[in-house]
């Protein structure tokens, strides 16, 4: 995939999580292109979004991990190249030539 336009990452300090653990959601406003992620919070105080295909709902506000995630982010230049690893409700796990893996926004991604 080709990168359309420069993408620096938002938070510094992803959401690391392990299937088990429990996490706290909470009510945030996203973009509709973005429905599906959830903000929420681990047990170590750490907040960030997740998508739903990571947590079973237990409530409306809590939630247990069932699949290892991480928030981590990459940042890109424009005509970088990465490689399109998955996509998950408007955003795709990517892997840049160097190894370094993380998100990004799909609508910055074009096919070569």
């Amino acid at each position: 995939m080709k990168v359309t336009e420069k993408y620096e990452i938002c938070y510094p300090n992803p959401l690391n999580l392990k299937v088990g653990e429990k996490i706290q959601l909470f009510k945030k406003d996203i973009p509709e292109k973005w429905k599906g992620w959830n903000w929420c919070k681990d047990s170590t105080g750490n907040e960030g979004w997740i998508s739903e295909t990571y947590f079973k709902r237990e409530h409306d506000d809590k939630a247990e991990i069932v699949k290892n995630y991480t928030a981590q982010e990459i940042s890109v230049n424009e005509n970088d190249k990465v490689e399109l690893v998955f996509e998950d409700f408007g955003w795709a796990w990517c892997k840049k030539v160097n190894g370094e893996e993380g998100w990004l926004p799909t609508e910055i991604l074009r096919d070569m």
